[in-house]
């Protein structure tokens, strides 16, 4: 296969090859075009007009090794064209001692890896042409757009770099322009930005909005080059009599960087060249290296370091304190070895925590023990949950739970400022069932009392988890099943708000309230049966009126149960709340009727229901939306045609679509299509002006009046000609609306249309018949009016 490939294609496959073979993720066809388009050669190494004007042509010499793949991203009008090897046996071949000799030097894996890492590099160095903005790179923008092997380039080339571990001059070199030169401060910076975004480079995000403010020149080359784990770079720097504690504002110094990257190899080089712990101030290399995310040799690093480190209790900015961390993660090794140093067990770092409540959250029972051996305080309390034990009965580590039980754990201590208050409290929340039975039988065994209200809260907890055996052990103990709760209302309350059917059967059976309402800052009188409404909970509803809540009760945002499942289209509950006694006339102060709620929320299928079951039609309700304004008060049929506004064309969108459809439904159901509002508009006047001949259609086809008046005198054809609505004009006057009816002015529908200078209006109008000569109450004309705003074309149609 290798052999029939022409030498003139050669380099490409080769570097093709080299590519897919040790790639750890899929290559897209355009990324191998931008990559095959690279010459190392002589700079600019990459120019967009080097590419292959047909990018499948690239596979062409080795059809039989590669494959192009179409992957699609959410839609088959959207995919990804994705290059791979044909087979996994042809990585196999490609990589074993079978392939022709021609080949095996250029794809063994110590060339390609640095072929890759000098291609994906030298692609980098384009960047110098991208601007350095304080908000850094916008992956949509447009010069990454037609450089799609930018972001795959400046986060691998690194990778492939760290694992060729000879020396490779021409990359050492091609690194050394990159990292160190000054004529190369914008694109180091961008690729900096890249690759952080992607490896999380820098540990502290806050650190991150500085990175990208940062000028060029104060990123030092040799803390790059360690936090990339670049060891070839960093010893070429070294060797050069390079400061290995030289300041950098990112990382503070190169050993930082290289700790909290994992790269033991880097840090004992950097000690070895007498780099030092510490150096500056609130960047603990200890610490960092402890804490890493991203290293595999804590251990090592800890070790390498502790040679040279005085103070083991130096407090590190960012992650806090050595022994913290360590117990954190749960090393043991670096525990035991931090207090043999003198590490303080009862030290709190900057962000209030201590080792031993670290510990416990972690759940290590050996360091639990190793710190109380060396008198850390059982109950002292720190971040995150409070004391040691709040913290191990809410992660559920029972084995630490005993530990500190059987070392003084103070089972009522209150956690002060942090959420959980105390360890019961913990426990309940995550129904930690075993420990919670532990920490009761714990209380009966050494005689102790439980806190006034403590199993109170607790039962809030556990209802709130849904942790129903919690709850049964604690109305046991003849808790106050209806405690109030400022952020929960009660535990009937919370556990009807989350769906937790079988905790309410349960508060239930002991006598929960179930007319119990939450008052609070931000719900005013919600009760049970409404929480569990909103979210749809079927047999929870029926529950709760078969213990007698009150289906009409009102309280929350939408007034009712009612009104609330009518707004959320659950049609199985609207027909549940109806068949036990829901009023579906009943009014409510947001919404009015729920009728009028369907209505307006366009819940076809609620109002195919509520209409059903009888519901009052033209029962009207107070609105502050009207022409005018002012509030007024409107039946289903106005608030619909108010709503329906139609697309500037006259058409209507899917959502006035649907406001049609229940128009129809209303109207076949025997709304009165005459009915006005308290200003005397009728539903013909609002269909007038929302600019829908469809609308007026169907009301004028359901037997709406034509000219029927307002309060102002005004009819449906003079407020569609004042609004310039030509389509509803045209209908009205089909239909036979009088053209020369008055308004409290005295003017005609060609008297607004004049006025305003809507030359089609009032040419329709016209040729409609409207006379030219009616006087208004000033006893102006229309073309007086025409005249006196000054509407040249319309003065000059009516002459």
């Amino acid at each position: 296969m290798l052999q029939s490939i022409p030498d003139e294609q050669k380099d490409d496959t080769i570097r093709l090859l080299q590519l897919l073979i040790y790639s750890d993720e899929p290559l897209d066809l355009e990324e191998a075009v931008d990559a095959l388009a690279v010459d190392l050669t002589a700079e600019p190494y990459f120019e967009p007009e080097y590419r292959t004007p047909v990018p499948t042509e690239i596979i062409i010499s080795c059809t039989s090794l590669v494959m192009i793949e179409r992957v699609d991203i959410l839609s088959p009008d959207n995919y990804r064209q994705v290059l791979q090897l044909a087979h996994f046996s042809v990585q196999q071949y490609l990589k074993s001692d079978q392939v022709d000799p021609g080949w095996k030097h250029f794809l063994s894996e110590t060339h390609a890896k640095a072929s890759n890492a000098r291609l994906c590099l030298a692609y980098c160095f384009d960047l110098d042409r991208y601007g350095i903005e304080d908000d850094g790179l916008d992956y949509d923008d447009e010069y990454l757009k037609q450089r799609p092997f930018t972001n795959t380039a400046a986060r691998i080339w690194t990778q492939y770099a760290v694992q060729v571990k000879a020396q490779d001059n021409k990359l050492l070199a091609l690194i050394k322009d990159f990292l160190f030169s000054d004529k190369r401060e914008r694109a180091r910076l961008n690729w900096l930005r890249m690759k952080d975004s992607e490896d999380q480079l820098i540990p502290n995000r806050e650190w991150y909005t500085e990175w990208f403010r940062a000028s060029p020149e104060k990123l030092v080359p040799l803390t790059i080059a360690s936090a990339c784990g670049l060891y070839h770079s960093v010893e070429s720097l070294l060797l050069c009599n390079t400061d290995p504690n030289v300041f950098c504002p990112v990382w503070g110094s190169a050993l930082y960087a290289a700790s909290y990257g994992g790269h033991e190899d880097i840090v004992r080089l950097l000690l070895y060249h007498g780099a030092r712990p510490n150096m500056r101030a609130g960047r603990v290399e200890l610490s960092i290296a402890i804490s890493s995310p991203i290293s595999t040799k804590r251990l090592e690093i800890f070790q390498a370091l502790l040679q040279y480190v005085v103070d083991v209790n130096v407090c590190d900015e960012v992650v806090g304190l050595p022994l913290v961390q360590a117990a954190a993660h749960g090393d043991r090794r670096i525990v035991d070895t931090l207090l043999q140093k003198g590490a303080q067990v009862e030290a709190i770092d900057n962000q209030e925590r201590k080792a031993l409540q670290a510990a416990a959250v972690y759940g290590d029972d050996e360091i639990v023990r190793k710190l109380l051996e060396h008198n850390a305080d059982v109950n002292s309390s720190g971040k995150p949950n409070g004391s040691a034990l709040i913290s191990a009965c809410y992660w559920g580590h029972e084995q630490v739970v005993r530990t500190l039980l059987k070392n003084g754990a103070n089972i009522s201590n209150q956690s002060g400022q942090y959420h959980y208050k105390t360890a019961l409290d913990a426990a309940c929340h995550l129904g930690q069932e075993v420990i919670f039975r532990l920490l009761i039988k714990h209380v009966g065994e050494n005689s102790l009392h439980f806190d006034e209200g403590s199993l109170d809260k607790c039962l809030i907890s556990a209802c709130n988890g849904g942790h129903d055996k919690i709850v049964k052990l604690l109305l046991e103990h003849e808790v106050n099943v209806n405690v109030p709760h400022i952020s929960f209302g009660s535990p009937l309350l919370t556990a009807s708000e989350y769906g937790h059917e079988e905790v309410v059967r349960l508060l239930l059976d002991h006598g929960a309230d179930v007319h119990q309402a939450w008052q609070s800052r931000n719900r005013s009188n919600v009760r049970a049966l409404y929480l569990a409404c909103k979210e749809g909970h079927e047999g929870l509803v029926e529950l709760l009126l078969d213990h007698g809540a009150d289906v009409n009760a009102q309280g929350g945002d939408l007034d009712t149960a009612l009104m609330l499942v009518c707004d959320r289209s659950y049609e199985r509950l609207v027909e549940l709340l109806l068949a036990r006694g829901a009023n579906i006339n009943q009014v409510g102060e947001a919404y009015g009727t729920a009728l009028i709620l369907a209505c307006m929320q366009r819940r076809e299928s609620v109002v195919k229901i509520l209409l059903a079951h009888e519901a009052d039609l033209d029962q009207a309700e107070v609105s502050s939306r009207s022409f005018h304004n002012a509030s007024v008060s409107r039946t289903p049929l106005l608030h619909i045609i108010a709503m329906a506004k139609p697309l500037r064309d006259g058409r209507l969108s899917g959502s006035q679509a649907a406001w049609l459809r229940i128009l129809e439904k209303l109207v076949a159901a025997g709304a009165d299509v005459n009915k006005a509002d308290d200003q005397g508009q009728t539903p013909l006047h609002y269909a007038a002006v929302s600019g829908s001949p469809n609308l007026t259609t169907t009301l004028i086809e359901a037997g709406a009046l034509l000219d029927q008046v307002d309060g102002d005198g005004q009819t449906p054809l003079s407020e569609a000609a004042k609004c310039k609505f030509k389509g509803s004009t045209e209908v009205l006057l089909n239909a036979g609306a009088r053209t020369d009816m008055q308004d409290c002015d005295g003017r005609t529908a060609l008297h607004h249309a004049a006025e305003h200078g809507w030359l089609e209006i009032c040419t329709i109008l016209v040729e409609a018949g409207a006379k030219l000569d009616v006087l208004d109450s000033q006893g102006l004309t229309p073309l007086q009016l025409a005249e006196q705003e000054d509407h040249t074309e319309v003065v000059t149609f009516l002459l």
